[in-house]
């Protein structure tokens, strides 16, 4: 968050005024207009920011002479998924199965945290189980669409 993010748009019929919607987890984050610099084709860029991340839909649509509506849009990725500060910790580096183990979370406030404990066992029959910030980001994006079925 807080890059510079550039678009060019170029059309087949001459564009004046250009209004885009930056769209991020189902919700508008950011609204504009350009006034196109050239009939064909027009730069401009936005700033992301957190509520964007970690990816957002730019949606560009302009009108015709004759009235009718053009409209496209593209992805893009956002960083800053991961704006807030989590760290944790444990009691111990090493138990034996059966013996418990404290772990310590610290959190910005409406932070979410995941705890995956796998036994080292498992890794030696199985490997590439490591959650990624991908797959944290992955598994954002469904909840946010289970959230609007």
């Amino acid at each position: 968050a807080g890059d510079v993010v550039f678009f060019e748009v170029t059309s087949t019929t001459p564009m004046t005024q250009l209004v885009y919607q930056v769209l991020s987890k189902g919700v508008i984050v950011k609204v504009g207009s350009e006034n196109a610099t050239s009939k064909f084709s027009h730069q401009f860029s936005v700033v992301s920011d957190p509520s964007m991340a970690p990816s957002a839909r730019m949606v560009i649509y302009f009108y015709r002479r004759d009235g009718e509506i053009v409209i496209d849009s593209i992805s893009f990725d956002v960083s800053g998924a991961f704006k807030n500060k989590v760290s944790f910790g444990f009691n111990s580096k090493s138990v034996e199965p059966g013996n418990n183990v404290t772990v310590t979370v610290r959190a910005d406030p409406n932070s979410a945290a995941y705890l995956l404990a796998i036994d080292q066992s498992v890794l030696l029959i199985r490997g590439d189980n490591d959650v990624t910030s991908d797959d944290v980001s992955t598994i954002a994006n469904i909840n946010i669409m289970i959230k609007k079925i």
